[in-house]
């Protein structure tokens, strides 16, 4: 029996700098995003030249990035998106992680040589959803993170995909896709990468929503057994030195597969130093699901300082419960929660003048120009010595990616790529080997290493006729003969973006509006929504039933796609299944859906949009839960501390349900217009 792959230590990176803090910590890779159209819109991101410097980097140390292209897009991004997704097709990332359906239609179509990961907000939490993904063309699932550890092992039995999971980070109380509470109070919703996060606010004085932070030191040994292929640090909206400590945590435990009572320790005491909320098992062990929420800790993330004692303006004295030193980052939270303000400490005084570090007890003054009051909470979010901005403009410069096919045979090499013209060879005379064999990935080692500074080699295809022995020295000779010739006769690079916008333009330019088609009169609306893996076989049989009547079924969830393939024709998908632009109806529609139900956060002006556009009809609008979860949240009204009304309950799938208080008593099938149109 084969030992099993290393697992990927996977870190987040909301900045180069981050990037950076997690190469030197030893991550194996990196997630980040562009400007636009990524889950965490609020980090600072990157440009299309700084991502090229860090893709670049990395791949000269055999690392990997993934770009975040993972919020649902609107109808009139599309050609904004297309452009985008132009840009990241020649940075050549090693894969592209997407939650809209149609970002993953259009990727497949124009921009195949993306790798497509399905991104957590997918809401895959099943081998029927896993398996749906695959048929579509994910290499990768990120599955939901609401997951037992039970659950996940009979999903990782059965996956014809990589997994990934997340490890170590911060928790929604929600399931992933399905809060729409920030959208509900602010218009901003994480859908869309702009959550407010109202989950770490109070509520009647309490903080129900905020689960502890999820540290999964004690799971390692399992999910390695299990086979999973990546452990995800969530954290791109963190500092560099969180992001430092937590990779090489990980990184020393992964390194050490029994690691001793030393590691172990100086691991968790790193983990310590960067975490800002309790840490707890997350949702691996269902029996601590009532453990996760400690209503009375607040939910901002960072270490106590100290509370304000008196504060004017410019200015905040604070009786100090930590050590401060210059140069920290950190956050002034008001008494009732939410996200604060942040700024660095630029200036700190006592009684004695200004000081460079303070220590525990100390009461000090603090120049800031955040908004303040007595009892706020001052938190600290980033530590200083933790800076990589002097290594940003070292960044090395992007190289043209040259695709390479080399033919090897006894008597020549030829070697032929789309950006020259023609065949480049070489006549040789090579022996046939008696031990040392030349192979394909030998030859690609030596050719990945040797490009010219602006130059690199992109895919590698390598074909050899015959066993043939080719010294080492020789390999290279002919690398360094290829470059020299070739480096000036190199066509313009290609600009994937632009003959695929052409493309997409003429195909989206004939999408046939479904207005003339009715929506189904008689829908069965049993939900098929969240289906935990231990319920898996019995609903396949409540599907058999289903396939042997006339009715047109509701399902809530892609893994139900996957049963139903002889249901075409009879299909209506509703929300969480995620529809925000026409290319994600159209997907549907391949898979036999006759009628949609439009993404909950789409603006009417959205709505109309996709509506002239889609391929198939959108269903009356009807109010949603605005947060679903497994954990159990106390029954009844809520109110925050502006007194927005809330109702919890729980559904038929026995999972907590939020409400706004103000659509509880509405009948859903008569509300069909969005309460709500932000833009």
């Amino acid at each position: 029996m084969s030992a099993p792959r290393p697992i990927e230590l996977l870190a987040p990176a909301g900045n180069v700098e981050t990037a950076l803090a997690a190469l030197d910590a030893g991550a194996d890779a990196v997630y980040c995003g562009l400007g636009r159209f990524n889950a965490r819109a609020r980090a600072e991101n990157f440009t299309p030249d700084t991502m090229a410097g860090v893709i670049e980097l990395f791949h000269r140390q055999g690392k990997k990035v993934y770009l975040t292209l993972n919020t649902l897009i609107y109808e009139s991004e599309l050609p904004r998106l297309v452009e985008t997704l132009g840009v990241i097709s020649r940075l050549q990332p090693d894969a592209l992680i997407v939650q809209d359906l149609g970002v993953a239609g259009i990727v497949k179509k124009y921009f195949p040589n993306l790798t497509l990961h399905a991104s957590t907000q997918m809401g895959i939490h099943n081998s029927a959803g896993v398996e749906f993904a695959a048929k579509l063309g994910f290499s990768r699932v990120i599955l939901e993170r609401q997951i037992p550890l039970d659950e996940l092992r009979t999903i990782a039995a059965k996956s014809p995909v990589e997994l990934e999971v997340f490890i170590h980070g911060s928790l929604c109380c929600s399931l992933s896709g399905r809060c729409l509470l920030s959208h509900h109070l602010f218009g901003a919703g994480g859908n869309r990468g702009v959550c407010k996060q109202p989950c770490r606010r109070a509520y009647d004085g309490e903080y129900r929503l905020s689960p502890a932070d999820l540290c999964g030191v004690a799971f390692l040994p399992e999910l390695r057994k299990m086979g999973i292929a990546s452990l995800k640090i969530e954290g791109r909206l963190r500092p560099p030195e969180y992001v430092w400590k937590c990779t090489r945590a990980y990184r020393m435990l992964l390194d050490a597969p029994e690691p001793d009572e030393k590691t172990l320790l100086d691991a968790q005491t790193l983990l310590a130093s960067a975490s800002g909320r309790a840490n707890d098992s997350g949702f691996f062990d269902r029996k601590r699901y009532d453990k996760l929420i400690d209503v009375r800790r607040p939910g901002v993330f960072g270490i106590a300082v100290g509370n304000v004692i008196s504060a004017r303006r410019g200015n905040i004295t604070v009786r100090l419960q930590n050590k401060l030193h210059l140069g920290d980052r950190l956050r002034l939270v008001p008494p009732e929660g939410g996200e604060g303000e942040t700024f660095s400490l630029i200036s700190m005084r006592d009684a004695s003048g200004n000081l460079l570090r303070a220590r525990s007890g100390a009461t000090v003054e603090i120049a800031t120009d955040c908004r303040a009051g007595k009892n706020f909470l001052l938190l600290k979010i980033g530590e200083n010595g933790f800076d990589f901005t002097r290594r940003l403009k070292n960044l090395p410069p992007r190289r043209e990616k040259i695709d390479l096919q080399i033919e090897i045979s006894a008597h020549k090499w030829r070697i032929s790529s789309p950006r020259f013209d023609g065949q480049w060879a070489k006549c040789v005379d090579f022996a046939e080997a008696q031990r040392h064999e030349l192979t394909a990935e030998t030859v690609r080692e030596v050719f990945f290493s040797g490009a010219p500074e602006t130059l690199s080699p992109g895919k590698i295809t390598v074909s050899v006729d015959g066993k043939l022995f080719v010294p080492a020295s020789v390999i290279k000779a002919i690398r360094r003969e290829f470059w020299a010739d070739i480096s000036g006769k190199l066509l313009p690079e290609a600009d994937p973006g632009a003959l695929a916008a052409a493309r997409f333009a003429a195909d989206h330019s004939i999408f046939r509006p479904a207005s003339a088609r009715a929506i189904p009169e008689t829908i069965d609306t049993r939900f098929y929504g969240f289906l935990p893996e231990g319920n898996v076989e019995m609903e396949r049989s409540r599907f058999a039933a289903a396939l042997k009547d006339d009715k047109v079924i509701a399902v809530e969830g892609l893994h139900a796609l996957n049963w139903l393939p002889h249901k075409k024709g009879k299909i209506v998908t509703r929300f969480p299944v995620a529809v925000a632009n026409s290319f994600a109806a159209q997907l549907l529609a391949e898979q036999g859906v006759v009628a949609v139900e439009a993404a909950p956060e789409l603006p009417a002006r959205e709505r109309a949009m996709l509506a002239a556009k889609s391929p198939v009809p959108l269903l009356p609008f009807r109010a949603v839960p605005l947060l679903v979860s497994r954990l159990p949240l106390a029954p009844g009204v809520w109110h925050d501390a502006v007194h927005h009304g809330f109702e919890v309950g729980v559904n038929e799938e026995k999972l907590s349900v939020l409400l706004a208080k103000s659509e509880v008593l509405q009948d859903d099938d008569a509300v069909n217009e969005p309460p709500h149109d932000r833009q």
